[in-house]
């Protein structure tokens, strides 16, 4: 799995530009495990030999906002968020 982490930087900056707004975005980061990050993540399979390995690119067709949905809905399930 490849995920830049791109969440933790946008709530800083906004952080150093305004801090009640960056420490909102950051608390709202955590509590939604990395939202930003994993709109940018890959999943790769990587098989074969060192020499000559074969990579492929999983859930290429996958649908983010759904994952998103899902993932809020559990929370908001397990008490965790309110819904």
């Amino acid at each position: 799995r490849v995920q830049p982490a791109l969440g933790e930087t946008l709530a800083v900056s906004a952080m150093l530009i305004h801090p009640v707004i960056g420490g909102a975005a950051w608390l709202v980061q955590k509590v939604l495990r990395d939202p930003v990050d994993q709109v940018f993540a890959f999943e790769y399979s990587v098989t074969g030999k060192w020499a000559d390995p074969q990579v492929v690119k999983l859930n290429a067709n996958r649908d983010i906002n759904k994952e998103i949905e899902k993932d809020l809905a559990e929370k908001a399930k397990a008490g965790e968020i309110k819904p």
